[in-house]
């Protein structure tokens, strides 16, 4: 049959574990792909010796999911590993969740997502690709991240330059409607520049025009 996807995507065990977040899941039926890492919220920020009840809150997520499926790891830690940076555990996740049948379209459609995006493409891709990677067979992913020496964590370039931006979304809505359409938008975003080039001087930041 085909595979449910009711599905939680955990990315904070503290959050997950909220009873507003295990109100929504259904006892032997959903699914819970979940970080186990243990993020702190404002009040352990602020207390930092603090220690959070992790086993406590994994076990509230067990005894809520039942019989349903719960894949658990620290997605965190990989996305640290693998990309110095925390933040490619979000699409790690929803790579896990894809992977598990749990997400009702395919790669394909995710990965043209991002591209549209247009932000931090390749990082989120292979993040996404990795957490595939994870739900397939975790044991060749922890071979993997050993094998990384830490001067070859992979690298990519963060955030896409202004004329990136603007190169993606013309061709997106070139394909949306017409090249003319996208000349519209290109105009109207260099007039856009013009303006804040003159108000803010050559060289700074154009916060207005990347908006």
């Amino acid at each position: 049959g085909t595979a449910s996807t009711d599905v939680v995507i955990g990315c904070d065990l503290v959050v997950t574990a909220s009873n507003k977040v295990l109100d929504t899941v259904r006892a032997d039926h959903t699914t819970i792909v979940l970080s186990t890492h243990e993020m702190p919220v404002a009040d352990f920020a602020r207390k930092p010796d603090l220690k959070l009840p992790g086993m406590e809150l994994y076990r509230a997520i067990e005894e809520r999911v039942r019989k349903g499926t719960l894949v658990a790891f620290d997605a965190h830690e990989y996305a640290v590993k693998l990309f110095a940076d925390s933040i490619a555990s979000n699409m790690f996740m929803l790579g896990v969740a894809y992977q598990l049948g749990r997400v009702p379209v395919s790669a394909a459609s995710i990965e043209k997502a991002i591209e549209l995006n247009g932000v931090s493409v390749d990082f989120n891709q292979q993040s996404f690709a990795w957490g595939r990677l994870a739900a397939h067979d975790i044991d060749v992913l922890e071979q993997e991240v050993k094998a990384l020496a830490p001067a070859q964590v992979i690298e990519f370039k963060r955030k896409p330059s202004l004329e990136d931006v603007i190169r993606r979304r013309a061709d997106f809505l070139t394909g949306y409607q017409n090249a003319a359409y996208a000349q519209s938008y290109r105009d109207f975003v260099e007039r856009v520049r013009a303006d804040e080039e003159r108000v803010a001087g050559a060289g700074q930041p154009l916060k207005l025009t990347e908006a």
